[in-house]
């Protein structure tokens, strides 16, 4: 199958799937909305559980690339990254399979994909955690922070902020008082200049 064919197989996925749900949503409608025979899903996926996750890799990677990173070297790390975060949280409004990712949505309706639910929050942390490695890299972060887990730490963030505020206009204006203060507070705790003495 061409990659173009299997591109409108997984748009017209995302679609059913962000209109219906996973469960309501049905092979027939999806191949409808795609404009081809039932038969051709099943040349792209085996299955409608992994048309689900390439749908929701697909909306993850239109996402991640909805909030690029900046590419300013002379603004400063804190400002960047409280930008992104708050970028994220306002854009996810128009990909509604990256918040039922991020909110759990995605474990809830398939407890048994586990790992790939893990694989997708993975990808989706990719800005945050370049983001951290370009700070680490120019001396800006705690020599002693594992990236990784700040990541995890910032995506619980996003997925928090969402359960709590994801209604309709909340996330249009996503300087919130509560949510400035957190991540204003979290970031100037990374702050190089905080890092803790060695112990001896």
């Amino acid at each position: 199958m061409n990659s173009d064919k299997r591109a409108q197989i997984l748009i017209a996925a995302a679609q059913v799937f962000a209109r219906q749900g996973y469960k309501k949503a049905s092979i027939d409608e999806i191949a409808e909305e795609a404009g081809v025979a039932k038969g051709t899903i099943y040349l792209a996926v085996r299955s409608k559980t992994e048309l689900y996750e390439q749908a929701v890799g697909l909306e993850v990677e239109a996402w991640l690339h909805a909030n690029r990173l900046s590419e300013r070297a002379d603004v400063p790390l804190a400002t960047l990254l409280e930008a992104q975060l708050t970028d994220e949280v306002a854009s996810v409004v128009d990909f509604p399979l990256v918040t039922w990712l991020l909110t759990g949505e995605f474990r809830r309706v398939l407890p048994e994909r586990g790992e790939s639910l893990e694989a997708l929050r993975r990808r989706a942390r990719a800005n945050l955690l370049e983001l951290l490695r370009r700070g680490a890299r120019s001396g800006r972060l705690r020599r002693d922070l594992d990236l990784e887990e700040v990541a995890v730490l910032l995506q619980d963030l996003e997925a928090a902020t969402l359960l709590f505020h994801n209604h309709g206009d909340a996330l249009e204006d996503a300087h919130f008082h509560r949510w400035d203060t957190t991540v204003s507070a979290l970031v100037e705790g990374l702050d190089a200049s905080r890092e803790a003495a060695p112990d001896y």
